[in-house]
Formats: C-alpha cells, structure tokens, sequence
C-alpha cells in the first residue's frame, strides 16, 4: 500500500466505524473520529486516493466513503487491532470444552455450536473423509437368539454400530466372548482403513477356531468393514444458518438464496474451503472466495489437524463488514483450546 501512516490511520478508522454503524462516513466524520488535527480538506483529499487506489468507495457522489474488499483486505492484514471488551477468554472455551469427553466428533460439533453462539455467524464444520482411525475395541452382544450387536470403538472415541440378524444360526453369548477375544487380539490397534484387505486375509484363519460358526462369522466380519466405511465419511455441520437473516447486506431474496446454494452443497464447500491453508486462520473477503456465489460475504476459517494430518476445517461465514478483530481472536481461541483437548484426549 503506497500510502502515507495519516492515510492508513484513516483507513482503520474508517472500517472500524463502518462495521459499527454500517454508515458511509464523510471526511468531517473522519477529522473528528481520527484525531489527527487536520483540516476536513486534508481527510478528503486522503480519502481521493485511497479511493484511486482501491481501498475505499463511494456509494454515490454526494455520500462519504466505505471500505472495498482491498480495504478490508488491507485492515485484516496490517491494521487489525482487537479492542471490543466481547472477545472471549481462551479459559471460557476451555470450561466449556470440559464436559465434552466422548468421541472426536461429538467433540468437533460441540465446538461448531460454541463458536456460533460467540461469534453470532454461521458456522460450517466440514470433517473429512478417509480420516485414518485406529480400532481400539470389537464388542460382541447377543442381544436374543436371532440378533447379534456389534459394536466397534476407534482411538477417536467414536463408535460404529450394527445388529445383524442370524440366518437360521444359533450362537451363545459365551461362543461370542471368544469370538471377541480372537477379534481384538487381531485387529487391535490396527487401521480401520485397512480392514477390509485385513479381514480378507485373515478369514480362514478366524474361521478355523470357530467352525461351527462360520456363517455368523462371515456376517460380522461383512459388518466390520461397513463400519470402516462409516467411521472414515465425511459430513458437514452447519450451525446458526438462520443468522444470515440478520445482516442487512445479505437480506435480499436473490443473495440468499447463493448463499443457500453453497451451504446445501458439499461439492461447493469443499471448493470453497481448499482456497484455505493447511494451518492457522485465514480470512476470505468478498471477491477472493472461489465462489462468486460468496462474494457478498467473508469467511474465517482454520483447520484442525492431528499429526500433521487435516481431520476438520471449522468456517465462520459472514458480511464483508464484519468484525475482523473479535471473529479472528474468538476463531484463534477455540482452535488453540481444541488443539490441545485433542491432544489430551485422543494421541
């Protein structure tokens, strides 16, 4: 930015008071607000080449100015500073986060609502596929003579269950304790990915210390690899998707419905979120969404990893006048406080 340090002064003020008010704000306004003793002219003139440049507008002739996207551009990147008295503390994540316990992505959701109900924005929670799970536990159950509960427990604390009925098979609970014995003793601390070539391998070998049983057999193990398929699909959470009435900028019939068009494709998520680093927040404002659906909106976003590897992007969607600062401390925040329940929890 080819700028004086009084040009730079008036462009943060002049966003931070947008994003408040949502008023176009004249050089008068500007003298006043900024405290730079000046002269109105001098703000004008100020104000003509930010807008030669790029980094303000007008709404029409006679109005003052407000920001462009290369003006909010250039706020998130170098004029940010976090003030508002609302940016929540680390430790109230962490409070809240404590109760959460069981499964990764019981704990992944509960994070999406949290960060909603600070941040009052949408939040899209995108978990991704083909997440390497390790199998930690196999449980058997009869629960009557024709059906039996498999249950299956990864490292993530997430779980998969099926009832198989027995086809014309009797099996006792005790002949299902073994089974369960032998199962874990293979399968134990194995990839949930690999299972489906595992199980290939092993059949024979299973199913010669449960011969009398091999049709059961058969049917759990069909009912282990289903559960490698579920525990490694993606899904999208979207939380707070109404908030999106209560910005002014997007209320038009026509703007919404873009916006709803993305939100209801996964495709379309995916493609908006691959713009995003593989670490840290990072912001998206009106035109650099790869989405011109978007371009009326911003998006903070950041992604969770475990070892190095992504398992979830978290996005808080909104106008372009949104409140940069407090959005990317509550996002910054929750990640750090994620980050490290993860940790504690799961590795």
């Amino acid at each position: 930015m080819k700028t004086s340090q009084r040009q730079k002064i008036i462009l943060n003020t002049l966003v931070d008071e947008y994003v408040e008010q949502g008023e176009a704000l004249s050089s008068a306004a500007l003298a006043e607000k900024t405290h730079l003793d000046v002269s109105s002219a001098t703000i004008r003139n100020d104000l003509a080449q930010l807008e030669q440049e790029g980094f303000v507008k007008h709404l029409h002739t006679s109005s003052g100015r407000i920001p462009t996207d290369k003006g909010y551009r250039q706020y998130v990147d170098e004029l940010v500073v976090a003030k508002s008295s609302e940016i929540l503390d680390p430790f109230a994540f962490e409070s809240k986060l404590c109760d959460v316990c069981t499964g990764i992505d019981k704990l992944l959701t509960f994070s999406a609502d949290i960060l909603a109900e600070v941040t009052r924005h949408p939040v899209i929670l995108l978990t991704e596929d083909q997440r390497i799970s390790i199998i930690k536990y196999i449980q058997l159950v009869l629960l009557n003579i024709h059906q039996v509960l498999i249950v299956v427990l990864d490292h993530y604390g997430e779980n998969f269950e099926e009832i198989i009925q027995l086809r014309d098979n009797v099996i006792t609970q005790d002949a299902l304790n073994k089974m369960t014995e032998v199962l874990n003793h293979v399968y134990h601390d194995r990839k949930m990915d690999d299972l489906g070539a595992q199980l290939k391998a092993d059949t024979e070998i299973i199913i010669k210390r449960f011969e009398a049983h091999q049709a059961i057999l058969m049917q759990i193990q069909e009912a282990l690899s289903n559960s490698s398929r579920r525990l490694s699909r993606r899904r999208v959470h979207i939380k707070n998707e109404r908030q999106l009435l209560e910005f002014p900028e997007l209320q038009t019939i026509e703007t919404l419905k873009r916006i709803h068009g993305v939100l209801d494709s996964e495709n379309k998520l995916i493609q908006c979120f691959q713009t995003f680093a593989k670490s840290g927040v990072e912001v998206r404002i009106g035109g650099e969404h790869t989405l011109t659906e978007l371009s009326e909106t911003s998006m903070v976003a950041g992604q969770i990893e475990i070892d190095g590897r992504s398992i979830a992007k978290i996005g808080i969607l909104g106008p372009t006048r949104m409140k940069y600062g407090q959005v990317l401390d509550q996002v910054g925040g929750l990640m750090s406080v994620l980050r490290g329940r993860i940790k504690s929890l799961f590795l």
